[in-house]
This record gives structure tokens, sequence and C-alpha cells, in this order.
């Protein structure tokens, strides 16, 4: 075996300590590495922020609200008594004009706007044209579009009453049969009582109907009338006292009358506060007979219907004509087959026929008597004071100032069939007289501009607000920023 020589063992021998110390210098990296690590650990946790505590729930304000109790007196719609009282009720025909309604339902706007929001229901139930723009291309009835008979700031904070609600349903084109609940020691057949003119600018739309004293019965007779129908829509103006309820005076649609049990179901308009509920249908007239301490009237109910067709019975047709005439501003003669007051009713068949009279000399001949005049000749309305092209006391007042001035009756366009705006620059056509009587309240043929956006009344839906420079100044969306504090 050769022997190594001394050179190669001493290179041998000094490599290998070189090796052990580069490991050694590697270990001693790896150690300051983690040590590095672990500092800039701590140091990153020394920095970052403690962890959040959970933040605690608001505190209610005091005399806020979230809902209502129902009183014992009122069943709650969805409760399991108040869907037997449903099940009963759309067995016994009592349900038919509750699935239009509900589809319609709609929550007030505002905490003083149930009266219009009842409207509201009931113009879209009937399916009611309103003949001017809600939002973008859509005609629909909004609680913002009922503001022809008061300012809706007023309404805002007072609400509407009786008269009023009979009033802003005529101007919209409704048949309303009004009645008033009866109190004990005061006559039944007390006399009508008249909305103010004061509180209606559209004086020409026979908005200023009659209202008469009703009894429990009569409720009764009302409720089974609506609730078995889908044309015909009752409105309730009642006090929230008398059913235990929170508030005062209160209106809502009735949706639906179950008989076995003489409960009501009132589709309560202010559903942020009370659901849908059944009450006795004697215990809501007892809330009627409360009286509003605005007007010291007592409450009742409105029949309203797009129509104003109405069955009469046996008796007397000259007096039926003169009553249904009295509560549908005119237009029961013209619906139905009652002859107008002071005409006669003609012949029917089977009738003996009269002996003609003895005809008179010419000397002792008196000139036969026009008819009498009913309503307005134009707009239908139940006041017609004023001269018209057929005679003096033919038109109302409002409809009288416009013939003055040279305006003619509303007449359909041969070609087309539909009722044309005759306003220069508007150029709207309708399908029914009542949308164009609607339309005109509002029309200006484009002439209007918003005082801050300069958007013309079609552009912004003929919806004109308030602003700093008086009414109807703004258009809707600038109307909206000036209620807010804009400037």
């Amino acid at each position: 075996m050769a022997e190594t020589s001394p050179r190669t063992t001493s290179k041998r021998a000094r490599k290998a300590p070189k090796k052990m110390s580069d490991a050694a210098d590697e270990d001693d990296l790896d150690a300051v590495e983690e040590v590095e690590l672990q500092e800039a650990i701590a140091a990153s946790q020394a920095e970052a922020p403690p962890p959040e505590a959970p933040k605690p729930k608001p505190e209610i304000e005091e005399g806020k609200f979230y809902k209502r109790e129902l009183p014992e007196q009122c069943v709650a719609f969805a409760s399991r008594e108040g869907r037997a009282f449903f099940e009963s009720a759309l067995k016994s025909g009592g349900l038919e004009g509750f699935f239009d309604l509900i589809a319609q339902f709609h929550t007030q706007n505002e905490p003083a706007y149930c009266g219009l929001a009842t409207l509201t229901m009931a113009l879209n139930s009937l399916k009611v044209d309103p003949g001017r723009p809600w939002k973008g291309v859509w005609r629909w009835y909004d609680e913002s579009l009922l503001d022809c008979c008061k300012d809706l700031r007023e309404v805002q904070l007072d609400g509407i009453s009786l008269e009023e609600f009979v009033c802003l349903a005529v101007c919209n084109g409704l048949s309303c049969d009004t009645r008033r609940a009866h109190v004990a020691g005061e006559d039944v057949e007390m006399a009508p009582t008249t909305t103010s003119v004061k509180t209606c600018a559209n004086v020409s739309d026979g908005c200023h109907a009659s209202i008469t004293s009703g009894s429990l019965d009569d409720l009764r007779a009302a409720v089974k009338h609506a609730c078995g129908r889908s044309d015909v829509v009752l409105a309730a103006s009642y006090s929230r006292k008398t059913l235990g309820q929170t508030g005062d005076g209160h209106f809502s649609p009735v949706g639906g009358y179950d008989a076995s049990t003489d409960q009501v179901l009132l589709l309560d308009v202010a559903r942020f506060k009370y659901p849908p509920h059944w009450v006795p249908l004697p215990v809501l007239y007892e809330a009627m007979q409360r009286k509003d301490p605005k007007t010291l009237q007592v409450r009742g109910w409105c029949l309203l219907s797009a129509t104003s067709s109405t069955e009469g019975e046996s008796g007397d047709l000259r007096a039926a004509s003169a009553i249904l005439n009295t509560i549908t501003g005119g237009k029961a003669s013209k619906h139905t087959d009652l002859p107008k007051p002071g005409r006669k009713p003609s012949a029917k068949k089977g009738d003996a026929p009269k002996k003609p009279a003895a005809r008179k000399p010419a000397t002792t001949r008196k000139r036969k008597a026009a008819p009498d005049v009913t309503q307005c000749d134009w707009c239908k309305a139940a006041d017609h004071s004023a001269p018209g092209p057929k005679g003096a006391a033919t038109l109302c007042p409002g409809c009288g100032d416009k013939f003055a001035k040279g305006d003619v009756p509303p007449q359909k366009d041969p070609a087309t069939g539909k009722f044309p705006c005759r306003v220069e620059g508007c150029g709207a056509e309708f399908d029914s007289e009542g949308a164009l009587r609607s339309h005109r309240r509002h029309c200006d043929g484009g002439t209007w501009r918003c005082g801050w956006c300069g958007a013309s009344s079609k552009d912004s839906g003929h919806r004109k607000n308030p602003g700093p420079k008086g009414p109807a100044t703004l258009c809707g969306p600038c109307g909206g920023r000036y209620r807010q504090g804009a400037t």
C-alpha cells in the first residue's frame, strides 16, 4: 500500500476544519434570522391597535315606536281567529271586493295621510285613470296627485275631514254616497251638510256633494253592499279611541264582512302602527259617532264607485230621483231610468192612454216652462247657477266663467274618437271626458317652467311644488330639495 505524502495529508487536514466552520456559520445565521423574525413579530404586535370591543346596540330614542299591539276587541287579520273570520266571510260572499283592494294595499306616506291613502286605494282598485302621469310614463294614483282640494302641506299638519274626503273623491271622478252616523237626541233626517266652496279651487267639477245621516242598519246594509261586489269601495271615517287604539280620527277602507259574526275587516292604511284587523260592526258604528273636534261633526262612511248607476226600489220615482240626484251630484238620472226632478215619469206599456186636455183659447195659452235643470250641463256638477249656451242657470260658476271667455264643452274628435285637450301647445288626448277634466286642472300647454332647473310641467310629471318664490314654482325633484333646506 502506497504511503501518503506529508504534503497531501496536510492539505486534507486543512480542508476538514473549514467544512466544520462553514456549518457553524450557517447555524449561527439561522439563529440570527430567527431572532430577528421574532423581534419583528413582537414589534408588529406592539404597533397593532388592540381589538375593538363589540359596539353596543343604539339606544332607542324615547317617544319613538315600532308598531302597536291591537286591543282585545280588535282581531288581527293573520291570527287564527282572524283567518276563521276570513274563511266564513269568503263562503258567505262577503269578500268580493277584497282581492281588488288587497292588490292595491297602500301604506300612508305621512302620519296624517290616512284619508289620502284610503282614497288612493279606492281609485286604483276601481281602475280610475288619473289622466296625468305619476312618474315617468305611468298614470297611476298616488297621494301626491290628490292635491286639488287642499294643499298637501296643510294635509300633513291636520289631515282631511269627511267633507274634504268627499270633495277629493268627486273631483277625481268617483260617485260618492256619504252618510254620517246618527247620534241619539239628534234628528236622523238632518239637513245635508255641503262642503265649503273655499276648500276647493275646482268649483266646476261638482265636488260639493251632500252628506246625510245614517243608522246602524244603514251602515250594515252599506257594508254588505260594498263587500258583496268588486265595483264599490266603502271608506270608513272613525275614531280610534272607541276601538281602544291610540290616536283619534282615522280613515281606512273596509275589505270584508263576516255576516255570521257581524265582523268588519278594516284594511288599516297605517300599517306601521296596526295590521289589518276585524272589529264588530256595532263598535265601528260607535267609533263613527265620536265627533271630529275640528268640524264638530260626527264621522261616517262613503260608498265610492267609478260609475253613478244606482238601483232604485219601488215607490215614488220622483222622490227617489230627488234623493239619488242629491247624493250623486245630479248624475243619477243620467245613468238610470229614474226621471229628473220636476219631470213626470213616462207612461209604461199597458197603461191606459190619457185623454188630451181641452185646448185653451190662444189668448189664455201660456208658454210651456223649460224643464228644471238639476246639474251643470258641462261637468255635471250639482251647482248650475250660471248661464250657458242652453240658457240661464245651466252651468256651474266655473264652467260659466269658461263659457263667458268663449270656451265650449269637451267634444270627441271624430277621427280618433278621443277627447283632445284644447289648451294651446298641449295636444294630449284622452279616452273619457272625466280623464280630460282631471288633466285640464293641471294643464298649462307647456308654458310653465321650474324656477330652479327650468323643467316643464310635462317633464316633471305635472307635479308643481312650492318654492322660495311662492306656490307652484318648482318641479317635483326641486321641490323635494327645497323642503330639505336647499336654496
